[in-house]
């Protein structure tokens, strides 16, 4: 009875543990749906400068994105219960590349230190050479003064016992150089020889090649022919089912089942634009144009737009000189719940799903057409 106690106890704890996890996760659902995403922004421009800052915000700017640009200048922060994420993550990366640099200096440091103390020994070294090449010059001096006279009766000698190479070494040349002649000739009637086979060659086969086009042109005139009506057959198909792909579209677009899906979700549509919208717009744009009837047309734009334009901006023409200037205040809010309840109304929506269906070829198109016709049939009946 213990084993099942303490059993019964543990489960009641996870399950008020799961319990309160979902109520937290359904919590920060309603949350999301229901509390609204407040947008602002601020634009000032000039025929110099183009600056905008502006943001998004949501439940109390516990989370919130803001933006700034002035000319070529961006600059994007995003705020947890204002806390600067970016500039968080930003300095956290330093701080890894710092601890590296660290790490690696401290890894060089016993390299150096290393490094340093070879310097001694090859000093030492080159102290030695520079000693022994000091008492090498010392010693030569002498020698030389003894051997010129040894070294003049040697090169007598050996001119007279090199007279008989040099010319039998210039025999020697002249006969490779006939050789290499004979050599060269031969290569060059070689190549004349292979040139001239290389050619027949070609020859050869641009006959047979021109022969094989003669052939395949015949062929291709025998089998256009032959083989028009199957080409024509061919095309026929192909475009056959294109047609019907056609034809079927234009019968959906006719049938009051479309008509009415498209009412419904275009009405849904522009109920989401209009809460999209921003609520309140101040500011003036100041604008002008070098020809003074281009400003006056788009004045004249612009009246059409007048009913819609906020009260509170103010349009000023500039008929005499080109410019452009604009300092405008831009405030609104999204609810999140919105969409959904018009995404919900277009998905309800008898027409709409039944629009699906036709599309995902699930209910044959005809079907659809003829209770329209009976529902029209039945109708007229009862008028009369």
């Amino acid at each position: 009875m213990a084993i099942l106690s303490t059993l019964l106890h543990v489960l009641l704890i996870i399950g008020k543990v799961l319990l309160v996890i979902v109520l937290i996760i359904l919590a920060l659902i309603a949350l999301l749906l229901l509390a609204p995403f407040c947008y602002n922004a601020q634009v000032k421009a000039d025929q110099e400068h183009f600056q905008a800052d502006g943001g998004v915000s949501w439940l109390l700017f516990v989370a919130r994105v803001r933006f700034h640009l002035r000319d070529q200048e961006k600059q994007f922060e995003v705020y947890l219960l204002g806390i600067p994420v970016m500039r968080l993550l930003q300095a956290l990366k330093n701080r890894k590349k710092k601890d590296k640099l660290v790490k690696t200096a401290k890894s060089q440091e016993p390299e150096t230190s290393g490094t340093e103390e070879m310097p001694s020994d090859q000093d030492a070294e080159g102290s030695e050479r520079k000693e022994s090449m000091s008492v090498q010059p010392e010693n030569a001096g002498g020698q030389n003064e003894c051997g010129s006279g040894q070294q003049k009766e040697v090169s007598a000698q050996e001119i007279r016992t090199d007279l008989p190479d040099a010319v039998q070494n210039r025999e020697d040349v002249s006969d490779r150089r006939e050789k290499a002649v004979k050599q060269k000739k031969e290569s060059a009637r070689r190549q004349k020889e292979e040139a001239r086979k290389q050619r027949a060659a070609l020859r050869e086969q641009k006959k047979a090649a021109r022969a094989e086009k003669l052939e395949a042109r015949k062929n291709a005139h025998r089998q256009k022919k032959s083989g028009s009506t199957a080409e024509k057959q061919s095309i026929t198909e192909k475009i056959r089912p294109i047609l019907s792909k056609v034809r079927w579209g234009m019968q959906l677009i006719q049938t009051e089942m479309f008509k009415e899906a498209l009412y419904v979700t275009k009405t849904c549509g522009f109920r989401v634009m209009k809460h999209v919208m921003p609520r309140k717009v101040r500011g003036y744009i100041r604008f002008g144009l070098d020809d003074p009837a281009r400003t006056g047309q788009i004045c004249g734009i612009l009246a059409m737009l007048y009913p819609r334009m906020p009260e509170k901006l103010e349009v000023i023409p500039d008929f005499q000189e080109a410019c452009f200037e604009a300092d405008v205040d831009i405030r609104g809010h999204v609810c999140l719940i919105y969409f959904l309840i018009q995404g919900i109304k277009i998905i309800l929506n008898r027409n709409v799903r039944l629009l699906i269906k036709v599309v995902r070829q699930k209910v044959p198109l005809e079907k659809v057409i003829a209770a329209e016709n009976r529902r029209r049939s039945g109708g007229t009946k009862n008028g009369k």
